[in-house]
């Protein structure tokens, strides 16, 4: 019988006590607690990069001006050594290549360390397990490895790759990058005695030259294309490139088949009976939240998978540095991703950060109580994100309340509590020993509490939605 109701275990209240650390203010771009004029003027910027409406007259002017001078279709794409992304993204560069009408530029680039990269070693690990997890679902191939790549090995495969890069020997690249990847030393050798000798120098100058152009065009990571004023971010995001170049008539063939659709969220048919959980760490800050979790409730919902909602603080009120770049990226990447989704996104958001995100979880503890803790987050963020209703002041937060179906006049009583805190920081530091650091992450565990799949990203949900199908149809068959 379809269970309509599947449980929410919303807050994970627990008696043990985790005392919250205090997280420095880094102020500048990192502001947790800005005044009127800072919000305000942080919400404008919000907007403005999320709006499509303005970066779809981007694209047409950069496309009038490509033609005006006549140039190619000129697509720069930054791979690093050591990135499990860069080696999934380096193994369609040829078939990318040769499909679209496009001039490609491969630029060989070392790892920024900067407040763009703020936890580099997880962002290693992530990189592995995480490319090991889908590259099976884009027909691509992985290394079995947990293992970071040796930093010698990085350094002497860089020479090699850039002779590789500039001749567009991209399969010889995939082989190179797998082999670093791999930590195989033997294959390393023999790329190595293949390759013609180049200075130190020249190949500083070049991997400097690499991380010189990412940075002025606005961006840190790699396995990063940039096409005409925009970033793509490796196979993850191709698809949105590929339909641009579609769009323009740069497809070579004439097909509008992507070489890396994104996999669809899968609702059925299977169904769970209580014996599958889904972690699902949000914090009221992100935007790539506010776009994928209805669809996480849903997806629960629908498969009778157990949701536990366990709320964290956003990254700022964490003490991790915020850039303009990294804003620029997430909110124009959140728009096309929303897009995608059908879902009107962008337009209309005003900023939460500090006192509005603290407040609401306040509230938190006391709305599960009353089986309204789901409601409450959902409410502060559809008012946040899409009704640019300033959450800061007393009736932007007393509309999130009562449309949550609580009684504000306790509410408010409420909101000085501190019963939040330990709580929120627990959640944080189980967030962390999965691997993850940012949100939205998820973790899906079966009925002994063996995690079957811990990741991050609002982009992620496609493949839990494929373990939690694949789980229940080989437990039915047993």
């Amino acid at each position: 019988m379809k269970n309509a109701n599947p449980t929410s275990r919303v807050d994970n209240l627990s008696s043990e006590s985790v005392n919250p650390p205090d997280f420095q203010n880094l102020g500048g771009n990192a502001d947790f607690d800005p005044n009127p004029l800072k919000r305000w003027a942080s919400s404008m910027f919000m907007r403005r990069m999320s709006n499509i409406n303005l970066r779809d007259k981007r694209r047409r002017n950069a496309e009038k001006a490509r033609k005006k001078k006549g140039g190619p279709h000129e697509v720069h794409y930054f791979h690093e050594m050591d990135d499990g992304y860069s080696l999934l993204a380096v193994q369609v560069l040829e078939q990318f290549h040769s499909k679209y009408d496009i001039k490609l530029v491969c630029h060989i680039a070392r790892r920024e360390s900067s407040d763009n990269v703020p936890e580099p070693n997880l962002l290693s690990k992530l990189s592995l397990s995480d490319g090991k997890l889908i590259a099976p679902h884009f027909n691509l191939l992985f290394p079995d490895t947990e293992t970071a790549p040796e930093p010698e090995l990085v350094k002497q495969s860089q020479k090699i790759a850039i002779d590789m890069a500039k001749t567009h020997r991209f399969s010889d690249l995939a082989g190179l990058t797998t082999a670093v990847i791999s930590n195989n030393h033997e294959q390393i050798k023999i790329f190595d005695q293949q390759s013609r000798d180049t200075s130190a120098e020249e190949i500083e100058r070049q991997l400097s030259k690499s991380n010189n152009l990412r940075q002025e065009l606005g961006h840190y990571s790699g396995a990063m294309f940039y096409y005409a004023g925009e970033w793509y971010w490796g196979i993850d995001r191709l698809y949105h490139l590929e339909t641009r170049l579609i769009e323009l008539g740069a497809a070579s063939d004439g097909s509008d088949k992507l070489l890396c659709p994104r996999p669809d969220i899968v609702m059925g048919p299977a169904r769970a009976s209580g014996d599958l959980k889904l972690r699902f760490f949000p914090s009221l800050r992100s935007p790539y939240t506010s776009i994928i979790y209805d669809k996480t409730v849903e997806l629960a919902r629908e498969t009778g998978v157990q949701l536990e909602i366990t709320p964290v603080l956003p990254m700022v009120m964490r003490g991790v540095p915020a850039t303009t770049n990294k804003g620029r990226y997430i909110m124009s990447d959140t728009a096309r991703e929303a897009k995608s989704l059908n879902i009107d996104w962008g337009r209309r958001v005003y900023d939460p950060i500090g006192d509005p995100v603290r407040n609401c979880y306040a509230l938190y503890p006391w709305a599960k109580r009353l089986g309204k803790g789901e409601k409450l987050l959902r409410e502060f963020l559809q008012s946040a994100f899409f009704e640019a209703i300033n959450t800061n002041s007393e009736s932007g937060l007393k509309k999130v309340v009562e449309r949550a179906g609580l009684d504000w006049t306790q509410a408010k009583s409420r909101l000085y509590l501190d019963e939040w805190q330990p709580m929120i920081e627990k959640n944080r530091l189980e967030m962390y020993a999965l691997g993850c650091w940012g949100v939205p992450s998820y973790e899906l565990s079966d009925s002994q509490g063996n995690s079957l799949i811990a990741t991050w990203g609002q982009d992620r949900l496609w493949i839990i939605s494929r373990i939690i199908q694949d789980y229940l149809e080989t437990a039915s068959s047993t």
